[in-house]
């Protein structure tokens, strides 16, 4: 058998163009907060080289058509063996700004860009929480969020649920554990799990993402989950937390787009992912400022 096997194996040269390393340029401008940019380049999958980070770049940031200021490098934490670098600007935008970022360097002379228009914080009426019953050790409930969604303009959220159990509320050590709500209701079945990003756009496992395409309404539509905890939380301060934000049109495609090309269906069809760069690949999107929601489990089990 491990002769038949061997006998299998034979190394194939490769005989297509290499291609040359193209400029990256991504960004999530979030309402009220400083503009960080990443200028990477990209790699050729048969390519050995370590070194992705662009660390000589020129970039700019716009808003409104006007140049606001250049921006720093810094650079951030090791990954894959690599030091990470990042470009960091002082100016916070605002909800409603026109945001473009603009990057160029000796390796990549052309004014590689992206732009983005930061979006207003979705309209939240309220959240709702209820205790459904107790079985197998585990108490299960509902929740709900109440969306007012424009009529006139296409939407996009970005949100998640869970509950939380802080076993040392001090914060002299890492005793927090976690789930996250289900996501029941129709309106998220065209949204995707994000939990294949990464640095850029921060720890996102369970986070979900949908359009206002399945809204059956245009303003108060109440969207609908369920949670569910170990019993033992409910009597050690376990609580609540819902957190949502509106986003572009381009970080929307690209959430979804890089979502299903992570699937591992054997007939599935490759997947481009999303960009709005000109000039290079990437994705310079926005989000508007958080709404975030916390209650505490005792609360609900009133």
């Amino acid at each position: 058998m491990i002769f038949i096997l061997s006998a299998c194996e034979s190394d194939v040269e490769f005989s297509g163009e290499q291609m040359e390393s193209l400029p990256v340029l991504n960004s999530v401008v979030t309402a009220g907060e400083p503009v960080r940019v990443y200028f990477t380049r990209s790699v050729f999958i048969l390519d050995n080289r370590d070194a992705t980070y662009v660390t000589d770049a020129t970039v700019e940031l716009h808003i409104n058509d006007t140049f606001v200021e250049t921006l720093r490098l810094e650079s951030g934490e090791m990954l894959a063996g690599e030091t990470s670098y990042y470009y960091q600007a002082t100016t916070a935008p605002r909800s409603g700004d026109k945001v473009t970022i603009r990057a160029r360097s000796e390796e990549f002379p052309e004014w590689v860009s992206g732009t983005t228009i930061v979006p207003y914080s979705p309209t939240v009426g309220g959240v709702e929480l209820s205790v459904s019953g107790t079985a197998e050790w585990r108490i299960s409930g509902k929740a709900s969020l109440l969306l007012s969604d424009s009529a006139e303009e296409d939407n996009y959220y970005w949100m998640y649920g869970m509950v939380i159990y802080d076993r040392n509320p001090q914060n002299e050590g890492y005793f927090i554990s976690y789930e996250y709500f289900t996501y029941t209701d129709v309106a998220f079945s065209g949204g995707a799990n994000t939990d294949v990003l990464g640095e850029m756009l921060g720890d996102s496992d369970s986070i979900v993402v949908f359009d206002d395409t399945l809204l059956d309404v245009k303003s108060d539509y109440r969207l609908n989950m369920e949670w569910g905890l170990p019993e033992e939380w409910a009597t050690e301060g376990a609580y609540f937390e819902i957190c949502c934000q509106q986003i572009d049109q381009h970080l929307y495609k690209y959430y979804r787009s890089l979502s299903l090309s992570d699937s591992n269906s054997l007939f599935g069809e490759p997947v481009q992912i999303h960009s709005n760069i000109e000039g290079g690949l990437g994705i310079v999107g926005s989000q508007s400022a958080l709404i975030s929601y916390q209650k505490e489990y005792s609360e609900v089990a009133k």
